[in-house]
């Protein structure tokens, strides 16, 4: 069982860039890689759902 949750530091947009960064958009892709269990890819849909 693996359980990610946060970021390590300097892993995160707002660790670069502040509130004025780019943020994710439809068609991006998150991977996050592993040694020995693999790798996980997420990618980032379209929604007009506002949250």
């Amino acid at each position: 069982e693996v359980l990610i949750s946060g970021v390590a530091t300097g892993g995160c947009l707002l660790d670069h860039y502040g509130d004025e960064g780019p943020w994710l958009r439809a068609g991006d892709e998150i991977v996050v890689e592993c040694h020995e269990l693999g790798r996980l890819r997420s990618p980032i849909g379209q929604t007009d759902e506002l949250f």
